[in-house]
Parts: C-alpha cells; sequence; structure tokens
C-alpha cells in the first residue's frame, strides 16, 4: 500500500507532468500561429497548467483515488490535441508523455494498476493515430510509442517488484525486515 510520503511523491510529480504539458502546448498554440477558432488547445494547456497548481498546493491531501483522477486527465489532456495534430509526428511527439505516463504508473500504482494504465496509453496512442488519418508515419510512430509504453512499464513494474521482494527480508539472516 502506498505511504503518505510516496503518494506526497506522486502528487508533485504529476503536477510536474501536468505542468510542462499544459506550458509545451500553450507553446505550441501560440509559436504556430494557431488560429483564434481554435481556443481550445489554450484551454486544454490553461487546464493543465491549474490542475498543476491546484495537484501542488493540495499535494499533502492527496489521496489514491485523486491520483488515479488526475492521472486519467493528464492522459486526455496529452492524448486530445495529440489527435487534431495535423502533423505527422505529433503521434511520436507525444510518444515522450506516453512513456512518462507508463513510468509514472509503474513507479507509484500496483502492478495491476499499471498495466490497466499502460494499456489505456497504448490505445489512447491508438486513437490519436486514427483520428488524425492512419498515414503510414502515424502507425510507425504508434507502433514504436506502443513498444516502449509497454516495455517501460512491464520492466519498471518488475525490477520495484524484485526491489521490494529482496528489501521485505534480510539476505544474510533470512528474516523479514521490520518495515515490511
Amino acid at each position: 500500500p502506498p505511504t503518505p510520503g510516496r503518494q506526497l511523491s506522486a502528487a508533485a510529480v504529476l503536477a510536474l507532468m501536468y505542468a510542462l504539458g499544459g506550458a509545451f502546448l500553450l507553446l505550441v498554440v501560440t509559436t504556430r500561429g494557431v488560429a483564434f477558432a481554435l481556443w481550445w488547445p489554450q484551454g486544454v494547456g490553461g487546464l493543465q497548467i491549474a490542475a498543476a497548481m491546484g495537484l501542488w498546493l493540495t499535494r499533502h491531501r492527496v489521496g489514491r483515488r485523486v491520483l488515479h483522477v488526475a492521472f486519467v486527465g493528464r492522459l486526455l489532456g496529452l492524448s486530445l490535441p495529440t489527435a487534431v495534430a495535423p502533423s505527422p509526428g505529433a503521434v511520436a511527439l507525444a510518444g515522450v508523455g506516453f512513456v512518462g505516463l507508463a513510468l509514472f504508473a509503474a513507479l507509484f500504482f500496483r502492478r495491476c494498476a499499471s498495466r490497466v494504465y499502460t494499456g489505456l496509453l497504448v490505445l489512447a496512442c491508438l486513437g490519436d493515430v486514427l483520428a488524425g488519418g492512419a498515414g503510414r508515419q502515424r502507425l510507425t510512430d504508434w507502433m514504436l510509442v506502443s513498444v516502449a509504453v509497454i516495455v517501460v512499464g512491464e520492466v519498471t513494474g518488475a525490477l520495484l517488484g524484485q526491489l521490494r521482494r529482496q528489501a521485505s527480508v534480510d539476505e544474510l539472516t533470512r528474516l523479514a525486515n521490520r518495515a515490511s
């Protein structure tokens, strides 16, 4: 079970992910000269920055449910702008965020939840590909991002599980550690 200190760290890291994602989205929208009719990417960027501030300010009181909801919100905040991006490299660029979310899920959620979120990340990335037109470049990017997300999620989860098992028993005496 997650400890309060671990949840505090998870909330702080997720707040940082929201802030970076929102700032990056606002930067891309303003430097690309997106038409005023497409106001919603700016709104999504602003909402992500607001969510980052909210998570950061309430990080001492954030529970597991809030972390799960915030994770799904960050996934949507990453996936929706990518789905409508006209650039063929949008999926590859968003892949960094997808891999980061997979790493976050492996580090801060239980193994079964991490696997569910890894599957959601792959499906969200596929949705972005299909919404943006399934060109050859986007499909290739989806395959690369999906493999990276799955590998990062599974390898990190396996390594953490192995570390936790090793930390629960003293290697020399084979007795259980007090903290376990």
